[in-house]
């Protein structure tokens, strides 16, 4: 009876999907969108079109800290000073969400969300819940976090010789004197879309703040705790493995031992990042209005604004097939044939205020038409969408 009324929900919003979209009108180019901007500077061989949300909330921190894409079109963000999940969407049929509305409540400390069909799956402190239509279940609250603490990201699909599709949630390590390791070291865990059977999937990381699973397989960013050594690659992107033990707090990055011998028996990063880089947030592009964004995979660096290098502050390109070729930078970026503008680094720019400095990326999200949202701190959303030709 739960199955046939799930299909009868999913027709139905398929159905509020199509019309939808035939009554969305055409696609106008940048230059005639009042929402279009020119600051970040931003890849435009790759990315053509950047603009930003009209939404209310600017200068709150954290009022868009997750994003989540849902099946209805809208895009929906954590709140997690207040604990609440907003619903965004589109009034006025330009294709950018511009009506804020609270969907959810009651769900502090927020800090990873998923779609798993209709349902949006999120982590709150403790509490793994289940949200369907504005309904809050709380599937279970005794997540591996010490009360009033936060977790980490969460991702729902189904991993390569699994049965059937899991939820995966990073957990930061909340305990220093607690013999659990999970608590003490941090790591993911996963449990069923039910919220039963709890595993501990892996251990040894201090921020997993976000992740995704792309082909079959769990991939998740990590930071290494700060003050630490400037210029080394202690952040890292790292693929699950069951078992796995991603060394924290014995080994930070690429065989950097933290402690004699901590780095033994430990699994390598996929990738390494300066310390201070903070990766925020993961998305696999799996749309195709972006055609140079196909089946890669997008990182937010959070960054830091201590000391005098500006470290972070990006939004990469990585090449998951290719770990050995050097990220494609899309912001910011100097799209410039005068070498003076074109040599600076993306530090330099972001010093400049061309850059996403002094607005650290939280989160990114796709849309099921292909576009790219981050947000960023201070309540401001961008969103990465294809050029459309000009009118003549």
């Amino acid at each position: 009876m739960k199955r046939t009324a799930c299909l009868w929900g999913l027709a139905a919003v398929g159905l509020w999907m199509a019309v939808a979209t035939a009554a969305q009108p055409p696609l106008l180019p940048c230059s005639e969108r009042p929402t279009a901007i020119d600051k970040p500077w931003t890849n435009v061989y790759v990315v053509p079109c950047l603009e930003e949300l009209a939404l209310d909330g600017a200068g709150e921190a954290l009022r868009f800290a997750t994003l989540a894409a849902g099946p209805d079109g809208a895009l929906y963000a954590a709140r997690p000073l207040y604990g609440e999940i907003l619903r965004l969407s589109d009034r006025d049929a330009d294709g950018l969400p511009d009506r804020t509305e609270v969907w959810a409540s009651g769900l502090p400390l927020l800090t990873g969300m998923a779609f798993d069909d209709a349902s949006l799956y999120a982590v709150a402190g403790a509490r793994l819940v289940r949200v369907d239509a504005g309904v809050v279940t709380t599937l279970r609250d005794d997540l591996p976090v010490e009360p009033g603490l936060w977790a980490g990201g969460l991702a729902v699909g189904r991993l390569t010789g699994e049965p059937a599709p899991r939820v995966y949630i990073g957990i930061r390590p909340t305990c220093a004197d607690c013999a659990e390791d999970v608590r003490r070291r941090g790591g993911i865990v996963s449990t069923t879309l039910d919220g039963d059977d709890l595993r501990i999937e892996a251990v040894g990381v201090y921020a997993p703040a976000d992740m995704a699973i792309v082909d079959g397989r769990l991939w998740l960013v990590d930071s290494a705790p700060l003050p630490a050594l400037q210029g080394a690659l202690l952040d890292e992107l790292n693929s699950l493995s069951t078992g796995a033990d991603f060394g924290y707090p014995g080994c930070l990055g690429a065989d950097t031992p933290a402690v004699p011998g901590g780095c033994a028996g430990t699994t390598p990063p996929e990738r390494v990042f300066p310390a201070g880089s903070q990766p925020a947030s993961l998305l696999f592009y799996a749309g195709s209005a972006l055609e140079n964004l196909q089946g890669q995979l997008l990182l937010a660096l959070g960054g830091t604004s201590g000391g005098l290098n500006l470290t972070g502050y990006q939004l990469l390109l990585l090449d998951r097939a290719h770990p050995d070729v050097p990220p494609t930078v899309l912001m910011p970026f100097a799209s410039s044939i005068d070498p003076a503008l074109s040599a600076l680094t993306p530090e330099q720019l972001n010093w400049r205020g061309v850059g996403l400095y002094p607005w650290r990326p939280l989160d990114l999200a796709e849309t099921r038409e292909g576009w790219v949202y981050i947000s960023l701190a201070g309540g401001r959303i961008l969103a990465l969408r294809p050029q459309a030709e000009e009118t003549s």
